[in-house]
């Protein structure tokens, strides 16, 4: 059952992750190309053509940064027009202001605090969802399901027909 449980977990993270935002502290677990650190999109599809010439394509932030800047390295001379390239990608990076002493962090896109909560999903889901399909959380929230005090009294009695708050029965005799 456990098992099950993390599975569902595990496939409902990129659905989660879109949904966060790095906040790059000490830049060691942030990578440079491969994750959204700086927009939307992460640099590697904005800029594919410079990802392949890196020289550091898993690199994090804090292997790409230094006091006097960017240090990006790539596997052969640049043409005149990868330079222009680069430039517009120095251009859209330019604002950042450098590593701090704190770690990495993980924000919530959709509060100002950064927070995650259950509740805050819950209600942005159901601003989301389109009229006429069915109200999965309603459904969840009414689960003929036991509590998981009912459960663990029925496991300790060994057995027997229990109700649920809502009327529902499980167990067996």
């Amino acid at each position: 059952m456990e098992l099950g449980v993390w599975k569902t977990i595990r496939a409902l993270w990129p659905k989660l992750e879109g949904n966060l935002q790095k906040r790059v502290g000490d830049g060691k677990r942030i990578k440079f190309w491969k994750d959204a650190w700086k927009e939307q999109s992460p640099l590697v599809e904005v800029f594919p053509d410079l990802f392949i010439l890196s020289n550091n394509l898993d690199g994090t932030i804090y292997d790409m940064w230094s006091a006097q800047g960017w240090n990006l390295f790539f596997r052969r001379l640049l043409n005149d027009w990868e330079i222009d390239r680069v430039a517009d990608l120095l251009n859209r990076i330019d604002d950042f202001n450098g590593t701090t002493a704190e770690p990495d962090t993980l924000r919530w896109k959709h509060n100002i605090d950064g927070q995650f909560s259950v509740k805050r999903v819950y209600k942005m889901e159901e601003r989301v969802q389109c009229r006429g399909q069915p109200k999965i959380w309603r459904n969840l929230w009414n689960s003929q399901s036991p509590t998981k005090e009912e459960a663990a009294n029925v496991q300790r009695s060994g057995g027997g027909t229990s109700h649920n708050a809502s009327g529902g029965q499980f167990g067996e005799r």
